[in-house]
């Protein structure tokens, strides 16, 4: 197996694990399983090097905004309503090869869970995003050092 192969299957395995969590609650998604050198961020950090930066930060900057906004009310509603909006911006990006494949299921898997045959918004409390943007800052971090 060649290196990008076990690279991607990496990153394959951590979306997976983050697919089967109940939520993704600091319980769950554990800033010493992302947080750390060689946790999940680093892995997907080195082995999404073929990202666009600027494509990063775009998204990295919308859900940012999207914290500022919603910090003090909490308001999961407009979390999840914005964050489903954003799908269709990963899926283009993804189709001009500005984002990987990987990386767009990695974020889907975040964002999304299948319910009663459908596709929403898997955050049912606003701890959940607070974890997912801590998730994010992290791995954009180690995409600056990589």
């Amino acid at each position: 197996m060649n290196q990008n192969k076990r690279k991607s299957k990496k990153i394959q395995e951590i979306t997976e694990r983050i697919k089967n969590m109940p939520d993704l609650t600091e319980e769950n998604l554990k800033p010493e399983d992302y947080a750390v050198p060689n946790g999940f961020a680093h892995h997907i950090a080195r082995e999404s090097k073929k990202i666009k930066t600027a494509q990063l930060r775009k998204f990295f900057n919308e859900i940012k905004r999207l914290q500022r906004e919603t910090k003090s009310s909490r308001d999961i509603g407009k979390v999840k309503m914005e964050l489903i909006k954003m799908i269709p911006e990963l899926v283009f990006a993804t189709g001009r090869e500005l984002i990987t494949n990987d990386f767009y299921n990695l974020l889907e898997a975040c964002i999304l869970k299948e319910e009663k045959g459908k596709m929403v918004c898997r955050f049912e409390k606003y701890e959940e995003f607070e974890n997912f943007v801590s998730f994010l800052e992290a791995i954009v971090a180690y995409y600056k050092i990589v």
